[in-house]
């Protein structure tokens, strides 16, 4: 809430990035919502299946999906 702005909006996602100085992020969401954010800041997005969303997996953009929290460090890895 520290922004006006609210998701899909990409401003607060890029603004967490900044503060982060991370040089190489990766949005984790379960929506529609979260897909179309991670899209508008062009940051590659982790779906969790087993969340809120209401279409199927293969209709939200995403670079990777998963449904065990278990496998997402392995991907993470795999990008650095």
């Amino acid at each position: 809430d520290t922004l006006p702005q609210r998701k899909p909006d990409p401003t607060p996602l890029r603004h967490v990035v900044t503060a982060l100085a991370a040089a190489a992020p990766i949005y984790v969401g379960d929506s529609e919502t979260d897909a179309e954010t991670a899209a508008a800041a062009k940051i590659p997005f982790a779906l969790f299946t087993g969340g809120y969303r209401q279409a199927p997996p293969e209709r939200l953009p995403h670079a990777f999906a998963f449904d065990d929290w278990e496998r997402l460090p392995s991907w993470m890895v795999g990008r650095a």
